[in-house]
């Protein structure tokens, strides 16, 4: 018998589920292992980049009648000169971006530090004397480790 659903009962959506399981399961591999991640990132950023000018040079030697040669020159400068645009924007909006990031970071600071504060106030006297212990017992074994 097929389920039929009514006008307030929803679908269930299980590619969302899927989606979002996926999604989890690509944040977990990204912290596990980001050297493969991201030089999977750079061979696909890489693989697009070239089809691209592939398809430019074609495209030049198809409507222009120019050589393989000149061609590719041209792709090469035109990309030469699109990088160096793109840092000369990057170079001009650079002092924005790091007033912008360092705000962000003292105000991220002051509400860590507040958040801490609140935290040592709101203990009791064993939880403060165990955050101490396990502090100095941690700072004692990576001491150890590093000599």
């Amino acid at each position: 018998m097929k389920r039929m659903w009514g006008l307030n009962q929803k679908k269930p959506n299980s590619r969302k589920r899927i989606i979002k399981w996926v999604l989890f399961a690509f944040f977990i591999y990204l912290i596990l292992f980001p050297e493969n991640v991201t030089h999977a990132l750079y061979v696909v950023i890489h693989a697009v980049l070239e089809s691209i000018a592939s398809v430019i040079e074609e495209f030049l030697r198809h409507v222009f009648g120019l050589n393989k040669f000149y061609s590719q020159l041209i792709v090469a400068y035109c990309s030469f000169g699109l990088v160096i645009y793109l840092l000369f924007r990057l170079w001009k909006s650079w002092p924005k971006l790091a007033k912008k990031l360092t705000d962000y970071l003292k105000v991220r600071l002051l509400e860590i530090k507040n958040q801490i504060r609140m935290f040592w106030l709101q203990s009791t006297a064993i939880q403060k004397i165990l955050v101490l212990t396990v502090t100095f017992i941690s700072m004692k074994l990576m001491f150890i480790l590093l000599m």
